[in-house]
């Protein structure tokens, strides 16, 4: 997870200004996503303050602080639908808010431990890890119906963190218990392939073309960089501090 304490140090304008600038944010857990925008805004879940701030980059300014559920962990903003989705972890519960408004339009019921949360590429759907089930949850930004694809044939498996891809074909979700990275259909939940990068695989990134994955090993402190081609792992592990490309 994402740890930030003290300074939340904050890209200036999401179009353009290149500016860094550091903007107090007291001393609770959070996780930052950034909403792109012409003026674009920072939305910063609070974990131990059970609420969102929402910063102005420009200024440093908070333009807002909403009430959420109990440990809001993580935020994803899907500008089509114009609503923000914060995961409460313990609530087992997702905040949905209104972007226009800042003020929350609805609370879902979901699976056990939400926590990481990626939008898809089309703003279409929200994409959340349920690190107390081998699942991922599955929204639809439309409607805010919920649905949740098995992540794992491993019953003891833990979802930590979900990607959905560029084309928005595939999922790609570390499971952090159970040592894999599984990619499954975006629309069909159904499993493509699975890599065992290393020890505790905690968040995975794919590059735009998808055929490359890196993917961070909490358990071994280096970053792992996979084809995504085949249903294994083709590019040895390497140090984080050190340059990683697949061959």
């Amino acid at each position: 997870m994402h740890r930030i304490l003290g300074l939340l140090a904050l890209l200036a304008g999401a179009v353009g200004a290149a500016a860094l600038t550091s903007i107090a944010a007291g001393s609770a857990d959070r996780t930052a996503q950034a909403i792109p925008g012409l003026r674009g805004t920072i939305w910063v879940t609070n974990r131990v303050l059970n609420n969102v701030t929402v910063f102005d980059p420009a200024t440093g300014g908070v333009v807002a602080t909403i009430p959420t559920g109990r440990s809001s962990a993580d935020v994803a903003v899907s500008q089509r639908a114009g609503k923000a989705y914060v995961t409460n972890e313990t609530d087992n519960s997702i905040s949905v808010i209104s972007t226009s408004s800042r003020s929350v339009i609805g609370t879902i019921a979901v699976g056990a431990v939400p926590h990481h949360v990626k939008v898809s590429q089309d703003g279409r759907r929200i994409y959340f890890g349920e690190f107390g089930t081998n699942k991922i949850g599955v929204i639809d930004t439309r409607t805010d119906a919920f649905t949740e694809f098995a992540a794992s044939t491993n019953a003891a498996a833990r979802s930590h963190s979900p990607f959905p891809s560029r084309d928005g074909k595939t999922v790609f979700v570390a499971n952090e218990i159970g040592d894999e990275v599984v990619a499954l259909d975006a629309a069909t939940g159904q499993t493509r392939f699975t890599v065992s990068p290393g020890t505790r695989p905690s968040e995975v990134l794919a590059t735009p073309d998808g055929r490359s994955l890196y993917i961070s090993l909490r358990g071994e402190n280096k970053l792992s960089c996979s084809t995504s081609r085949r249903a294994r792992s083709r590019a040895s592990s390497r140090s984080a501090r050190s340059r990683t490309r697949c061959n």
